[in-house]
């Protein structure tokens, strides 16, 4: 059975929308992440967000969170890497800040909870 040519060319374009959106979220992690070690934390934050708003990933989600942390928004930091955590558990990577930063605001006892978390699950 052979598809019409409207059908077999309406899927093909969703793939090609659906492979586009996937390139761009991956393109905006990898300049998020550029741009946090460059220490440009406004434009990380926006790679990052955009990212997001694309694919709701625990990548993008730690990103941010990791973004905040570095500049002292630990309310903002704690909502994404917890966001983090429930989409993607077996990550380290949104522990691994989380208890970074609870250590950096001398909460010890959490910074000692979170990363114990983490061990557990590996």
């Amino acid at each position: 059975m052979r598809l019409r040519p409207v059908i077999g060319w309406s899927l093909f374009v969703v793939i090609i929308g659906l492979t586009g959106r996937l390139l761009a979220a991956r393109t905006l992690l990898e300049a998020g992440s550029v741009l946090t070690r460059m220490e440009r934390y406004q434009a990380a934050e926006y790679a990052f967000s955009k990212a997001s708003f694309i694919r709701d990933d625990a990548c993008a989600s730690c990103g941010l969170g990791m973004v905040y942390r570095l500049q002292n928004r630990n309310g903002d930091a704690e909502k994404w890497l917890r966001r983090s955590i429930e989409l993607d558990p077996q990550d380290t990577c949104a522990y691994n800040q989380l208890g970074r930063m609870y250590y950096d605001v001398d909460d010890y006892p959490k910074a000692i909870e979170i990363l114990n978390q983490e061990l557990k699950r590996h």
